[in-house]
């Protein structure tokens, strides 16, 4: 079961996704919508309702995992982002999720790099989420 919902901690309204009674990710409301990894987790709430790009509700409904903008601008911005990739889809396959295509084929691509140049102890906090 995939669940994503809202919650205010710390005066900070966090958007977290939990799939099978496991956070996937949590991250600020304002950080997700302008400049969040994944269009999948883009999403906030306001009175209104749920708000999310576009492309965000397009991708929960055709189940597909797709960086927000440019694969390439997000993994420059964070390397680690192509390991946090890896984990959703990990995550999120038995559900039917799948990789948009262009998102992976960067991925592959500039993989020697993410490998290289991502920080240790991030990717160790990935890997832990993964189990």
């Amino acid at each position: 079961k995939i669940v994503i919902y809202m919650k205010l901690l710390s005066g900070k309204m966090l958007l977290m996704m939990v799939v099978d009674h496991h956070l996937l990710c949590a991250e600020t409301c304002c950080q997700t919508h302008k400049d969040g990894d994944f269009t999948i987790n883009a999403f906030f709430w306001n009175l209104e309702g749920l708000i999310g790009r576009t492309q965000s509700f397009e991708d929960m409904k055709n189940k597909k995992i797709r960086f927000i903008g440019k694969a390439e601008d997000r993994l420059k911005d964070d390397n680690v982002r192509g390991w946090r990739f890896f984990r959703f889809l990990s995550k999120l396959k038995k559900y039917g999720f799948t990789a948009e295509d262009n998102s992976l084929r960067v991925i592959r691509k500039k993989w020697p790099e993410i490998y290289e140049k991502s920080n240790a102890t991030r990717v160790l906090l990935e890997l832990e989420k993964l189990m």
